[in-house]
């Protein structure tokens, strides 16, 4: 869209639980994390949770190795794309390009640091941003109006300036910089979470996606579980609507009213039997802008005929309420025009730890089925995360939706997977990139491809691929044949399928693996040869 609310590009991680080198993931409109169990798929959805919905952050999510390194913070940062203008200063609409708040990408990139100090968690929020260091201009988003005055007064631009908007101010400083001796833009933090500053985000918040974690484990509760969560994400959705919360305002003024005429007649008996008492009383009604209407239907939730919450049914039929909801969403998107052009309703990203689970292998075939339909509507701009041990699951995306976290002597990684080679990736093919699965059903698949296309004899030359003696049995005679040097994959092949040959050396894991990386390298080179 032009605009409307924003979208998420990536996030970083530093320093949160095994991710203590700061890493990077870039995300699709579907992403899939796959990875070893414990390595750091679920926190990645957490550390989400953590940045939009403010979840409590402890000491156990610090990475243990930084504390001992004295490093006593956690980052967390958000890229976003398709940022609005925003009014950071009253009833003045600006762009965060003007305000030198994007990236060097054109992206905002929001940064939430957390610190650790005497067992106590202080945040403070930031944007990393190309923003002027030139001093006397490098900290203008900090400044109270007076020291702005005091700014254009020195450059003497006061004339040209308007005094009442800081933004204006702020722009009209940058401009004399910018033609005396520039602003030299560089990377920088903004501190946002000052007094003065605290309105831009604010006024960002309003943009933000709405994201909704479906988790794994479940618990007894009839309120506070994954089957109920649907129905609060979509209270939540609901409850963006303008018409409806105009409506809730409507009702509330009305409610405020009452109460008003009612405390006032009770402050005015009570001024009454008090006499002298030194006593004052008066109405404590919040403002409407600060009611949580969807704290009132904190209770909704899902029964069957005989009035029993669904998390007492089995995990499989919970997971069916997940996979339901899901479906109904992208149905009701379909449906509803007014969510593609409007802009009215923020952009949700779902995120579904291990889908998989308790589900039959029909449904979950079923669930890849509706997100791939959920991510390719036109004009929207939800996404969906997800975590996964399941090949049936990966099978059915696309290599580039998918993220590989990785142990390595450095740390945690998370990469897209190797390309495939074979023209139609098979299950074998994706165990293999996504899993680590190296199986003699990708290693046969692999030989089978290479001698069917006729490259065989090219292989057979290339001096990469080493030759090793194979020795066999004439099936006439019975007598040993004099030694063969043959391609070192096709001496593992004829292991694989001739076991009862044991004149030859076995083949190690590590042999194996090598033939495999051999194979699909020496294909990648050939469709390289070919395209050229």
């Amino acid at each position: 869209p032009e605009f409307g609310f924003m979208h998420l590009f990536a996030i970083t991680l530093e320093n949160f639980r095994a991710y203590k080198e700061k890493i990077r993931v870039e995300f699709s409109k579907i992403t899939a994390f796959v990875g070893e169990n414990d390595i750091g798929k679920s926190s990645i959805l957490q550390a989400l949770d953590i940045f939009f919905n403010d979840r409590r952050i402890t000491i156990d999510d610090f990475n243990k190795s930084s504390i001992s390194d004295d490093v006593n913070y956690i980052e967390i940062s958000a890229i976003f794309e398709n940022v609005p203008p925003v009014i950071i200063d009253v009833d003045y609409k600006t762009s965060l390009k003007q305000e030198f708040l994007l990236d060097d990408d054109g992206r905002l990139c929001i940064v939430k640091r957390y610190y650790l100090a005497n067992l106590n968690i202080k945040q403070e929020v930031f944007i990393k941003a190309n923003h002027p260091s030139v001093e006397g201009a490098d900290n203008l988003l900090n400044l109270k109006n007076t020291e702005l005055k005091k700014i254009v007064s020195s450059l003497a631009i006061q004339e040209k300036t308007n005094l009442t908007t800081n933004s204006l101010m702020r722009q009209a400083i940058w401009n004399y910089y910018k033609e005396n001796g520039g602003l030299n833009l560089d990377n920088k933090l903004i501190n946002i979470s000052s007094e003065e500053a605290k309105n831009i985000y604010k006024e960002l918040l309003k943009y933000f996606p709405i994201y909704q974690l479906f988790n794994v484990d479940r618990t007894n509760n009839d309120t506070d579980n994954e089957v109920q969560d649907p129905l609060q994400s979509a209270i939540k959705l609901i409850f963006n609507d303008k018409k409806i919360i105009e409506a809730c305002n409507f009702i509330a003024n009305e409610v405020k009213n009452k109460i008003n005429e009612v405390s006032c007649n009770t402050i005015k008996t009570f001024n009454l039997l008090s006499r002298n008492n030194s006593i004052n009383i008066a109405p404590n009604i919040p403002d409407i802008q600060d009611l949580k209407w969807t704290d009132v239907f904190k209770r909704v939730g899902l029964v069957d005929q005989d009035g029993i919450a669904l998390n007492n049914h089995g995990s499989g039929i919970r997971r069916l309420v997940v996979l339901s909801f899901l479906i109904s969403e992208i149905e009701s998107k379909t449906l509803d025009a007014s969510y593609k052009h409007s802009g009215e309703r923020p952009t949700v990203i779902y995120a579904i730890e291990e889908p998989e689970t308790s589900l039959h292998f029909s449904q979950q075939i079923g669930l890849v089925d509706a997100l791939k339909k959920f991510s390719n509507k036109v004009n929207n701009f939800d996404s969906v995360i997800i975590t996964t041990h399941s090949s049936n699951i990966v099978r059915y995306l696309d290599i580039s939706e998918i993220r590989v976290i990785s142990k390595t002597i450095r740390g945690l990684t998370i990469n897209k997977p190797k390309p495939n080679v074979l023209p139609m990736p098979s299950l074998n093919e994706i165990n293999y990139l996504v899993f680590g699965d190296a199986s003699i059903y990708y290693f046969d698949e692999l030989y089978s491809y290479i001698k069917e296309n006729g490259l065989e004899a090219e292989m057979n030359k290339d001096p990469k691929c080493c030759k090793w003696l194979y020795k066999k049995i004439d099936e006439k005679t019975k007598k040993v044949l004099p030694g063969k040097k043959i391609t070192f994959v096709e001496y593992i092949r004829h292991q694989i399928h001739h076991p009862e040959n044991k004149m030859n050396r076995n083949y190690t894991i590590d042999d194996f693996n090598k033939s495999i990386e051999y194979m699909r390298n020496f294909l990648l080179l050939s469709k390289k040869r070919l395209v050229n």
